[in-house]
């Protein structure tokens, strides 16, 4: 994705040779300093040989996929997606200037270049309900169920042993909020339902899993201390919550290489290159070889 498309980062290096190539007056000096002065024909060159290639790759890249896609109707969606998490102009423009956007339509851009690199790979890729069913009843207990837990932390092992010897069915709560360091000791140590793609540390999530309903788990070392992992509750994610987010992933999987996607823009675009430093940069590349014979079996063998 990084080779296909960078037009985030790549967008202002464009509006420079742009307007240094198209602008005219190439001895014109844009910075005076005590030690000499730079031109706009030695900024330019400078930008042409550093990052001219990616630039004008970039470039070219998004004037043939725009020709060939559409992408009006969901760039227009997902720049008000964005918008929408903010309650104010002010905090909208503060949040485009830390992404390194001047405006709203650097921001369209940007998105706009990502639509389009995601609808070359995946335009052409179906994926029915069926797919998407099974994929989730094959998965459905390591992936789509969840869990509420609770938990009590402490510093050491020695003391999660010890409060364990003393919890029974009922007092876990009332344990945790008496003995747990930090955060854990509120709501009793209450975590609510995780999944096993939650934002938690590993050791915690492979240890909480493992429990049935009621279970209380010996103590597990994190970053934060001594867990002690109490699952209270356990289901099955309902298939509606996770349908889009399966039909993405197996679309994603079926998804075109980029280097496919280059090669046939590339084909395409019947590009002629006019500038001699840049010869060759939209060359199709032939897709790699399989090796054959006794290399490509003990490759396999590695493998597994």
């Amino acid at each position: 994705m990084k080779k296909l498309f960078a037009i985030a980062a790549a967008g202002m290096l464009t509006v420079a040779l742009t307007a240094c190539s198209n602008n005219g007056g190439d001895s014109e000096v844009i910075v005076k300093t005590s030690a000499g002065d730079i031109s706009k024909a030695e900024f330019y060159k400078e930008m042409k040989t550093s990052v001219g290639k990616k630039v004008l790759q970039n470039m070219v890249l998004l004037q043939l996929l725009d020709k060939k896609y559409d992408v009006s109707d969901d760039l227009d969606k997902q720049v008000k997606q964005i918008k929408d998490r903010f309650d104010s102009d002010d905090k909208f423009q503060s949040w485009l200037e830390q992404q390194g956007f001047k405006n709203e339509d650097q921001l369209r851009e940007a998105v706009k270049g990502n639509l389009l690199v995601k609808e070359a790979r995946t335009g052409d890729v179906k994926v029915s309900d069926e797919e998407v069913r099974g994929y989730y009843e094959k998965h459905k207990k390591d992936q789509y169920t969840k869990i509420k837990v609770s938990n009590i932390v402490v510093e050491k092992k020695s003391e999660a042993e010890t409060i364990k010897n003393k919890l029974n069915g009922s007092n876990f709560a009332e344990m945790a909020k008496q003995h747990s360091i930090g955060n854990a000791s509120k709501n009793g140590g209450d975590l609510g339902y995780i999944t096993k793609q939650s934002n938690m540390v590993k050791p915690f999530l492979d240890a909480a899993f493992k429990l049935d309903v009621g279970e209380v788990s010996e103590p597990v070392k994190s970053n934060y201390g001594w867990h002690l992992i109490k699952v209270t509750d356990k289901k099955e994610v309902p298939f509606k919550d996770v349908k889009e987010q399966i039909k993405q992933q197996l679309t994603q999987q079926q998804a075109k290489p980029v280097n496919e996607v280059i090669n046939e823009l590339y084909k395409e675009g019947k590009i002629e290159v006019k500038d001699d430093y840049f010869d060759g940069l939209f060359k199709v590349q032939e897709p790699q070889k399989q090796q054959s014979g006794d290399a490509t079996k003990k490759e396999s063998n590695e493998d597994k």
